[in-house]
């Protein structure tokens, strides 16, 4: 029998205070491209820094030190670990910088990460979404990460999709405007999170209808369903109101 590999976490020589994520799926080829600028600190001089990463092939990555200071790193994937590591050509110096990353991945059909799902409109169409299943550990399908739910950070979410398609995440909307490049496209801000671990991170485009009530705290909460499908999102909405959320 062969010998199980020890499990070994990622390096805290590096950890992440804020990701801002820019996300654009094309719900056609079934595949997402990205952009991550990630703010860190490094705890400990190194040039090497592991994140962990799935199905997500990285084409660039550099490092801007607090004195603004810019490197570019080798890339190397590394599939059985699920891990991308960058490595610099010089050691990164203690404090903050950014880290950032242009990426590319699937929608993939295993329920799992930033993946796509088939539905049937009210005129018997069938189309897809894109959506996310992260717990509990499948960020990594979406965007490189620390995807260890110790090591927490802010999220500040940015989604690039068709103008005629619902767009959701974790926190309301920022801002909403037409692409600069493509008037079909959307782009929607939103703000950012409180600290959390990144299997909490969620986004959703697609078609969703939602029924909405403003609960006994005055806080307005909506409940979105498939198209033509809001009544069933009516005892959920029921449940919030009677534990009085």
């Amino acid at each position: 029998m062969a010998e199980k590999k020890a499990f070994k976490r990622l390096s805290k020589n590096v950890i992440p205070s804020n990701y801002n994520i820019t996300l654009q799926p094309d719900l056609i080829s079934f595949t997402f491209t990205g952009t991550s600028i990630i703010d860190v600190e490094v705890k400990k001089e190194c040039s090497r820094i592991t994140l962990n990463s799935k199905e997500i092939t990285v084409a660039s990555v550099s490092y801007i030190s607090n004195d603004n200071k810019v490197q570019t790193a080798e890339i190397l994937h590394q599939v059985e670990k699920e891990t991308v590591a960058f490595k610099f050509p010089e050691q990164l110096t203690l404090g903050n910088g950014q880290l950032k990353l242009h990426f590319t991945g699937e929608l993939n059909d295993k329920l799992m990460g930033f993946y796509r799902s088939k539905y049937t409109t009210p005129d018997n169409e069938e189309r897809y979404c894109a959506v996310t299943q992260f717990a509990p550990t499948d960020a990594r399908r979406a965007f490189p990460c620390w995807d260890e739910p110790a090591v927490k950070a802010t999220f500040e979410i940015t989604i690039i999709a068709p103008k005629d398609r619902v767009v959701l995440s974790n926190m309301d909307v920022f801002s909403a405007s037409f692409d600069e490049t493509d008037a079909s496209l959307q782009k929607v801000v939103f703000n950012k999170t409180p600290i959390m671990s990144t299997y909490l991170v969620a986004f959703a485009v697609g078609e969703f209808d939602y029924v909405e009530e403003v609960l006994p705290t005055g806080v307005s909460v909506r409940v979105y369903t498939p198209l033509g499908k809001s009544d069933q999102g009516k005892f959920a909405l029921k449940e919030l109101w009677n534990i009085g959320v």
